[in-house]
C-alpha cells in the first residue's frame, strides 16, 4: 500500500520546511553580514537542499551568544489583557500614570480599538472608537486600519505607526500606511505623515524612532529604512534590499520556526530600531537578528546613494530573533530573545550578555518600554501562537499580559520622557 503521507502536498510542504530550517540553523557560522549578501544566502540554500534532506533528521534551536548562566526572573505582572485581546507594544506618559497601547486584532475583533488607553482593567479607544473604524472605500487618511506601534516622543506627541494592511496582505488603500501624532490633551492629530510616495506593494512600515528633526522607520515587508524630516514632511528610503535591512534567516521561537498561515518560514526584514542617546547613530535589524550600525549623517544626507551609505554600515551585535527592543539613558540597548524566552541587553561595545530568562512568562516578548524610574515594561503578546505565524490556527494562552522588571536605569532623553 502507498504510503499516504507521500501523496499529502501539505506535509511534503512540510518536509521542505523543516529541510530548509536545518540550513537556516547553521547560517550563524557563515561569514560577517558584510561579506556575505542575500543572493548569496540563497544561492546556498539552493545548492545545499539537496544534501540536507538526506542529513537533517532534527532540528535544534537557534542559539547566538550562549550565556553559562542567566539572570533570575524578577518579573512583576502588571496588566492582564481583558476579553482575550493582545497588546504587543505599551507607552506611558513620563508619570507612569496614564498607560497606551497598541492592539493586535484577531479575527472577529474588529470592534475593538487599534490604539487604546488602559484604565481600570478596561480598554479606552484613542483618539475615539471612530477613528479605529475604517471600512474599505472610507478615507483612510484620518482613520487607523492596522497600527503596528504605539510610542511618545521626546516632545509628548503619541506616535502611532499604522501599517495599513496585516501581514501577508499588500499596500492597496491611499493614505494607510502612515505615522501619525497626536496631542494627548485633546486627541487632536498634530502630525500626519502619508508615505505612499516610499512605500511598495509588499511593504510594512513596522515602527519609528526620533532624533532632533528627524524620524527613522523600518520597513519589515520590503527591506529598508525611511527617512522622514519632520519639518517639512520630505521622505525617502534608504539602504533598500541592503543585507544589514534583509532578513537572511527566519524567525524562531521557542526553539521553533515560526511557520505562517501559508505554511512557509516566516521572514521578517527591518523591525527593530533605536538612536543612541547622543542622537548620532542609528541600531537597526531584521526580526532575526544581527543588529546593524550606522552613523546618522550617512542617513540624513539625502543625496547619498545606497551604495555609499553600505559602506558605512557596521555589525554592531550578533543576536537571535527577537519581538522588540528599547534603549536607556547609558547607551545600552536591550532586545527580547523570543527563541529562549529571555531578553538581552547589548552593550555600547556591542556585547551582549543576559538580563533575564523566564521560557514560561516571557514567550514571544515585544515591544519594550523604559519609564523614568528605570522599570522596563513588557508585553507579550505571544504572536507565534497566533494563527498568521502558528500555520493558520490560535494557540494564544489567555490571558496576554504585560510585566515590569526593574533595570535601574532610565530611557534615552531623545527617545522619550
Amino acid at each position: 500500500m502507498k504510503n499516504s503521507q507521500a501523496n499529502n502536498p501539505n506535509i511534503l510542504a512540510k518536509a521542505i520546511v523543516k529541510w530548509r530550517i536545518a540550513l537556516q540553523q547553521s547560517a550563524l557560522s557563515t561569514p560577517p553580514l558584510r561579506q556575505r549578501s542575500a543572493n548569496q544566502f540563497r544561492g546556498w540554500l539552493a545548492l545545499f537542499s539537496v544534501a540536507l534532506i538526506t542529513s537533517a533528521t532534527s532540528t535544534r534551536a537557534q542559539t547566538v551568544n550562549p550565556a553559562t548562566a542567566l539572570a533570575e526572573s524578577t518579573l512583576k505582572a502588571v496588566v492582564t489583557m481583558p476579553d482575550h485581546t493582545i497588546t504587543n507594544g505599551v507607552t506611558l506618559t513620563p508619570d507612569a500614570k496614564r498607560i497606551f497601547m497598541v492592539i493586535q486584532r484577531q479575527d472577529g475583533q474588529d470592534a475593538l480599538p487599534e490604539v487604546a488607553e488602559y484604565a481600570n482593567g478596561a480598554l479606552v479607544p484613542f483618539p475615539n472608537a471612530a477613528f479605529s473604524q475604517y471600512h474599505a472605500g472610507d478615507d483612510a487618511s484620518n482613520k487607523f486600519v492596522h497600527v503596528n506601534a504605539v510610542r511618545f516622543g521626546p516632545d509628548g506627541t503619541l506616535w502611532a505607526v499604522d501599517v495599513g494592511h496585516g501581514i501577508g496582505e499588500q499596500n492597496t488603500i491611499t493614505h494607510a500606511a502612515k505615522l501619525i501624532g497626536f496631542d494627548l490633551a485633546t486627541g487632536t492629530v498634530t502630525h500626519a505623515f502619508y508615505f505612499d510616495s516610499v512605500i511598495h506593494k509588499n511593504s510594512f512600515v513596522d515602527d519609528v524612532r526620533f532624533a532632533g528633526e528627524y524620524a527613522y522607520l523600518t520597513d519589515a515587508g520590503r527591506p529598508g529604512l525611511i527617512v522622514l524630516h519632520l519639518t517639512d514632511g520630505a521622505m525617502y528610503r534608504a539602504l533598500d534590499k541592503d543585507p544589514s535591512t534583509t532578513a537572511l534567516r527566519p524567525v524562531f521561537a521557542a526553539g521553533h520556526a515560526a511557520i505562517t498561515d501559508k505554511g512557509g518560514l516566516f521572514y521578517f526584514h527591518a523591525d527593530q530600531l533605536e538612536v543612541t542617546p547622543d542622537g548620532k547613530t542609528l541600531y537597526f535589524e531584521p526580526a532575526s537578528g544581527p543588529v546593524s550600525a550606522i552613523d546618522l549623517p550617512y542617513l540624513n544626507d539625502a543625496a547619498l546613494s545606497d551604495a555609499e551609505r553600505a559602506t558605512h554600515v557596521s555589525e554592531h551585535a550578533e543576536i537571535g530573533s527577537t519581538g522588540g527592543s528599547a534603549i536607556d539613558a547609558q547607551g545600552n540597548m536591550y532586545a527580547t530573545d523570543v527563541n529562549r524566552g529571555g531578553i538581552v541587553k547589548i552593550l555600547p561595545n556591542g556585547k551582549v550578555i543576559p538580563l533575564l530568562s523566564d521560557p514560561k512568562l516571557l514567550h514571544w516578548a515585544d515591544a519594550l518600554w523604559i519609564t523614568a524610574d528605570g522599570t522596563m515594561w513588557i508585553p507579550v503578546p505571544q504572536l507565534d501562537r497566533t494563527p498568521g505565524l502558528h500555520d493558520g490556527t490560535s494557540a494564544v494562552r489567555f490571558p496576554v499580559m504585560i510585566y515590569t522588571t526593574k533595570i535601574d536605569v532610565g530611557p534615552s532623553p531623545i527617545d522619550h520622557q
